[in-house]
């Protein structure tokens, strides 16, 4: 009987309840966790050659030897297989991010090596939307200075970094269109007339998630192809200098060429 009760009690609810407002609250809350919350992490999966797949967290790895804990058993036991027995290997999202910060550690190092020889590096590097130059971040008007000789690079650049800036404006779009439209179908006594409101609000939110995803995905693969596309350009060796020049030998007149 007291079951019961409190069933009827929660169907009549308040007054101003109703079923679309706790919809959007759900979903700003879906949206805040969305953008501000941390992805978690994956197994990694290693795959035999025999087929048999072993869900793991990957310690290190070498051309020789894959050493590995049992997933979910961080502090169990060190394995190891050997990398001729392994046909691929799946890596989740939190090991790849560990493996890109040791590369550009070790990038960084040798960049500050060449520094203290007095040698700086004229490559740049990329992570996510930023570039780096000897370990430093470079300013987005510091990268179109240094690419202003290469008009291809800074053109891939330039676009990159415009859907990029564009990808951070959807969330404020978002923020606007959801309190907007909470503040309207409040004005409204009627469900059926507030759900007009916050249905339509519902899908222009998702459609623009969907946008900022597309649009930051796109500028960072533009961004990384302009630097990779001015690396490959200033590793290609300079133009073949050759001179040629009347001289006078033991032998008589003659030409020397000089490149």
């Amino acid at each position: 009987m007291h079951t019961n009760t409190s069933i009827v009690l929660l169907a009549s609810g308040p007054e101003g309840y109703f079923p679309g407002k706790i919809l959007l609250q759900k979903f700003l809350i879906v949206l805040f966790a969305f953008f501000i919350a941390k992805p978690s992490a994956a197994q990694d999966i290693i795959i035999l050659n025999s087929g048999r797949q072993i869900k793991a967290n990957i310690i290190n790895e070498d051309s020789v030897m894959v050493k590995y804990r049992e997933y979910g058993d961080r502090n169990g036991p060190l394995y190891s297989v050997e990398k001729k027995l392994v046909s691929d290997i799946k890596y989740s999202r939190e090991t790849i991010k560990a493996r890109e910060a040791k590369s550009g550690t070790d990038n960084q190092k040798a960049d500050a090596g060449n520094v203290s020889e007095g040698k700086s590096s004229d490559l740049l590097t990329v992570k996510a939307r930023y570039v780096y130059k000897d370990g430093m971040k470079v300013s987005p008007r510091n990268v179109k200075d240094i690419m202003e000789d290469d008009p291809e690079s800074l053109k891939l650049y330039e676009n990159g970094y415009k859907l990029c800036k564009m990808s951070n404006a959807c969330p404020v779009g978002i923020i606007l269109v959801s309190t907007v439209s909470s503040l309207t179908a409040n004005r409204y006594e009627e469900q059926s007339d507030r759900m007009k409101i916050l249905i339509p609000a519902l899908a222009v939110d998702g459609a623009l998630i969907v946008a900022s995803i597309i649009l930051s995905s796109s500028g960072k693969s533009k961004i990384r192809q302009s630097v990779e596309l001015y690396n490959s350009r200033i590793n290609q060796p300079g133009p073949l200098s050759v001179s040629v020049m009347p001289s006078i030998t033991g032998n008589g007149i003659g030409l020397v060429v000089k490149f």
